[in-house]
């Protein structure tokens, strides 16, 4: 049987786990030094075809930005929303025959309720004054034979952060208390919207799903075209031992350079789009006397998107290395 290969990459790991009395510390060194080696000259191809590697970094970064901006519009809407739902305001409508008596005999239950606050009678001449000031119908108004508006108790939720089923309880208990009409919850709507928000959350969940097998497809496609570009380099290496670990070692380290650019160039865009959004958006609230500000990427935000690109290029690359260097084995 002919000898093996003195200088070939297995003889030497094989020379060197043999040798009597090796140092833990000395292979830890080598296995740094060659994955440190593997992920600069990784780096270094990349480098050296700038055209094509902007292009791939920069279809990769728009994919990565477009779920990550959606997150980000579910969070600041969601925040926008916060301040309207803590303050629990409930408009208790009595019937169009109830007097002053009985708006003032509701108010006293209501006041005894340990899970209200602030309750107070409102008249229909009191109402009607406030709906002319803000409506502008005053000429419509003084056609009216009399005053529809029936007297009202107005009241708060003593706890902001009730949760909403307790709070329906609450309104259902009060519906049924004498002469109550109907009873007006201002998170009824809110209720719906966040309802709405939920759908789109989940919506968004399946966009950033979609957009994750896209850019491990598209870091996949552009590993193997490398791995196709070195074929010949590659059967030669695993000619004199090389395995395929050590052979597939830089691709993986690409594949990672990959996500990472597109993750930090989504990360870039987004929050440069945030950054311009900022006055428009302080105007709008300003017009509706709201302090809202618009919330932009923060260092965690920032790192997650980094991260996760890295990770799918990794992902990407290690799925297609495995799957292509089964295939190219040295020729006899």
């Amino acid at each position: 049987m002919a000898e093996a290969n003195p200088n070939s990459p297995a003889t030497k790991r094989r020379r060197i786990a043999e040798t009597p009395g090796r140092q833990p510390g000395r292979a830890l060194f080598s296995w740094l030094r060659m994955h440190g080696y593997s992920l600069l000259s990784s780096l270094g191809r990349i480098s050296r075809r700038p055209v094509a590697s902007a292009m791939t970094i920069a279809v990769l970064g728009i994919a990565l930005s477009l779920p990550a901006a959606l997150y980000v519009a579910i969070d600041n809407l969601q925040r926008a929303t916060q301040d309207i739902t803590s303050r629990g305001s409930i408009a208790v409508f009595l019937n169009t025959d109830a007097n002053a008596e009985s708006a003032e005999r509701l108010r006293g239950v209501l006041a005894q309720n340990r899970q209200l606050q602030k309750a107070q009678t409102v008249s229909p001449q009191a109402a009607l004054a406030e709906f002319r000031k803000l409506a502008g119908f005053g000429e419509a108004l003084d056609a009216l034979s009399g005053n529809p508006l029936p007297w009202v108790v107005n009241v708060d939720l003593a706890d902001a952060d009730l949760p909403l089923a307790e709070a329906e309880q609450l309104i259902s208990h009060i519906k049924t208390l004498p002469d109550v009409d109907s009873v007006q919850f201002d998170r009824d709507w809110l209720i719906r919207l966040q309802a709405v928000t939920d759908a789109i959350q989940s919506g968004v969940d399946v966009v950033t799903l979609l957009f994750a097998v896209a850019v491990v497809l598209i870091i996949g496609n552009t590993i193997r075209m490398e791995v196709e570009a070195r074929r010949a380099e590659i059967e030669v290496v695993k000619l004199v031992g090389g395995t395929d670990a050590f052979v597939g070692r830089p691709f993986l380290y690409a594949g990672m350079w990959y996500g990472l650019a597109a993750g930090g160039l989504s990360a870039g865009l987004l929050q440069a789009a945030l950054l311009a959004l900022q006055s428009p958006i302080a105007r709008v609230a300003a017009a509706y006397a709201s302090s809202f500000v618009l919330l932009s990427l923060d260092a965690q935000s920032t790192a997650w998107l980094v991260g996760g690109g890295a990770c799918l290029g990794w992902l990407g690359a290690i799925i297609t290395v495995k799957r292509e260097l089964i295939m190219i084995q040295p020729r006899e």
